[in-house]
């Protein structure tokens, strides 16, 4: 697997555009089902130990298999929702390494939904890749995990099976465990980073 090479900047999704793709990622049949979860998803790809391709990643976002809402032809999703569905995934994914790349990483995006809070999903889409990564990743997610690297996605992605009255991190507190979870997620670009460089990969 080769790192995608960096790119320029490219024009971030605006908040109309994220919520399209989140209609479309919640009909796709894939294992994401939020803009905020690939956000985290993506994120964990980035801090992997071998650089990934768009087309490594997409059957675990998008799976016309299981799906019934895509716009169909001939029981298939038709070529300009497909298009345009990518278009919108590609954009995201060069966006958010475009600012790890250049220290901009400073937020998770907020949640869509209005009963969400920050970082819940976006912790459980990272999580989603760190828990279940490529064989030989294993030791390298391990390594963050017991570095403490990887706590505040575990402790935000607690609290998404919690009711509302029953959550535990609010207010200034997780306030606080975003800002650990901000830096921690810079430290591991760092590290892959300079990892796939020696490693050439």
């Amino acid at each position: 697997m080769a790192m995608i090479p960096l790119r320029p900047r490219v024009e971030p999704l605006d908040e109309d555009e994220q919520e399209e793709l989140e209609e479309r990622l919640m009909n796709s049949g894939g294992d994401i089902t939020s803009f905020s979860e690939l956000d985290g998803f993506y994120a964990a790809l980035l801090v992997a130990p071998v650089g990934m391709l768009p087309n490594e990643w997409f059957g675990r976002v998008i799976n016309y298999s299981e799906n019934d809402e895509w716009p169909r032809a001939d029981d298939e999703p038709t070529p300009e929702y497909h298009g345009e569905t990518i278009q919108l995934l590609l954009r995201h994914w060069h966006d958010l390494q475009h600012r790890l790349d250049t220290g901009q990483f400073q937020n998770v995006p907020l949640p869509l939904e209005e009963a969400e809070l920050p970082g819940e999903w976006w912790s459980q889409g990272f999580l989603l890749l760190a828990r279940c990564p490529e064989e030989e990743w294993e030791d390298w997610y391990r390594g963050f995990q017991e570095e403490g690297l990887l706590a505040p996605m575990h402790e935000l992605a607690w609290e998404v099976t919690r009711e509302p009255e029953q959550r535990l991190i609010t207010g200034e507190l997780r306030r606080l465990v975003l800002r650990r979870l901000i830096e921690c997620v810079n430290v591991m670009y760092q590290r892959a980073e300079a990892h796939r460089r020696t490693a050439g990969t």
